[in-house]
């Protein structure tokens, strides 16, 4: 009878052990995907800035985002988003440069922390700092959602 309980012991570990390592394995096997369409999309946004083309980094935001610049209200939807970034283009800052540190991803959300620096027209370094993005995944594509910053 204890051999019997030994047994099934063992073979229930072992069944946990291959369905979680299986689990382990297809969520390793998704995050790469994501990452790359992550740093896909803030090329197009670093893009869009170098383009002075607030418009179109608005377009890279969910309906619903939110930003939430340091030392001011958070900014709610796209047309306040563009409105942000077209305040920063007229300021001088010529460049956004994002590099990207860690994704991680929950489903159809990724977390995002990276380092920020802004450029001025001659090139000097402005301001530099990190910030997180909850992207979110809308219709097969990333956008993104929830976006703070600080300097630092």
């Amino acid at each position: 009878m204890r051999l019997i309980k030994v047994r099934t012991i063992l073979f229930l570990t072992l069944a946990l052990s291959l369905v979680l390592g299986g689990a382990a394995l297809a969520f390793e096997k998704e995050v790469p995907p994501v990452r790359k369409a992550i740093d896909a999309r803030n090329q197009l946004f670093m893009a869009a800035y170098a383009d002075k083309d607030a418009a179109a980094m608005a377009e890279l935001y969910t309906e619903t985002a939110l930003l939430l610049p340091p030392d001011a209200p958070i900014l709610e939807g796209k047309a306040e988003i563009q409105a942000f970034w077209q305040a920063l283009m007229d300021s001088g800052i010529d460049v956004v440069q994002l590099d990207t540190l860690q994704v991680d991803v929950l489903g159809n959300t990724a977390n995002e922390v990276s380092h920020f620096t802004l450029y001025l027209e001659d090139g000097e370094v402005f301001a530099s700092g990190k910030y997180i993005v909850v992207w979110k995944r809308v219709r097969g594509e990333w956008y993104l959602h929830w976006d703070i910053f600080n300097f630092g």
